[in-house]
């Protein structure tokens, strides 16, 4: 990355809220939506929002500004990839996930994040995620939004982790089962376990019954730090696990992963990953100041912290690929034996 030279680049960073907020109000008010079809002029998408024509009109302006539509005449159409991944009709569909994550938890969120830096906890506007977890509701908004944003990392990781003649997996916070279904669909033999709290349970039993797993998919209830894991797997796997706690517990972790696994068992683990050296790349450096929203005291990930974690809780074989390009890597490991 080249060093910044220029005041206009400072003020580049200082307002680049502004076009989030921008794609994500737009999203939210139905602009998108409504253009789904067919391209359409300022007063049918006023009509169809119920937006006033003068305060549209600015907002179509930056969202024509930035790419996310064109503007031909007097009409406007979604952008190419608004329209699949904006579209809610669109099985790639993110809205749900940006709207949650960004617009509910990570803009307000950051408004506190000088407090965190500073030390005073994880923040009101997130808070610790095993709190997060404790109400019923939010933990089901949260763990569903999630899932429409881990299935194409999860299908990534699938294709790109050799599982075959592996039995059973534990997957360790899984979540919403998005990384176990799409491990499962991959692997027509594997069963799978599910450990994360009750309450993200819920959600993933869903979701695992409507992929036709729910014979091959076990749920257990638990906090990955302090319950005693389900025995019986040769696969563990922990994605965005390590980021999302303390970084004094990711070894105890992967202590935990080493005991639970027989010889030859695999650990892997997918996470945020920025390079050794700590100098990127951004979108996984930017992503570590997120994660102290999970816990105030998460740590920037590296290969050579999660290998040298692996190494030290007995594994051998260490070994870090990019799975999201310059975001996010898959390391794996075996338990010698």
């Amino acid at each position: 990355m080249e060093l910044i030279t220029d005041v206009r680049e400072l003020t580049h960073i200082a307002y680049g809220f502004k076009a989030a907020k921008a794609m994500l109000s737009a999203l939210e008010l139905g602009v998108f939506e409504c253009l789904k079809d067919e391209p359409g002029s300022l007063d049918q998408v006023a009509v169809a929002t119920g937006l006033a024509e003068n305060r549209l009109e600015t907002l179509l302006t930056a969202l024509v500004s930035l790419g996310l539509l064109s503007k031909t005449g007097d009409l406007y159409e979604n952008a190419p990839a608004v329209q699949t991944f904006l579209v809610s009709s669109q099985a790639t569909y993110l809205g749900d996930y940006l709207l949650l994550q960004t617009d509910r938890f990570l803009f307000p969120a950051f408004v506190e994040l000088s407090e965190v830096l500073q030390g005073h906890g994880a923040g009101t506007a997130w808070g610790e995620y095993q709190d997060l977890m404790a109400d019923p509701a939010v933990a089901a908004e949260f763990s569903r939004g999630q899932h429409a944003g881990s299935l194409g990392p999860a299908a990534a990781l699938a294709r790109k982790t050799d599982l075959a003649g592996r039995t059973r997996l534990l997957d360790v916070g899984g979540g919403s089962g998005a990384f176990t279904i799409a491990c499962c669909n991959r692997n027509p033999s594997l069963q799978a376990t599910i450990l994360d709290f009750p309450n993200a349970l819920g959600v993933a039993r869903e979701f695992v019954e409507s992929a036709g797993l729910g014979e091959r998919v076990d749920h257990f209830a638990g906090d990955a730090l302090n319950a005693e894991w389900p025995d019986g797997h040769d696969v563990v796997l922990m994605s965005f696990l390590a980021s999302a706690v303390s970084g004094d517990t990711i070894g105890p972790l992967f202590h935990r992963a080493f005991a639970a696994l027989p010889a030859g068992g695999l650990l892997v683990v997918h996470d945020f990953m920025v390079d050794d050296d700590l100098t990127g790349p951004a979108d996984a450096a930017l992503w570590f100041l997120s994660c102290m929203f999970n816990s105030a005291d998460a740590r920037a990930l590296t290969p050579s912290l999660i290998t040298d974690h692996m190494i030290d809780a007995g594994f051998v074989h260490a070994e870090v690929q990019p799975l999201i390009p310059d975001l996010t890597c898959v390391a794996s490991a075996l338990k010698p034996g």
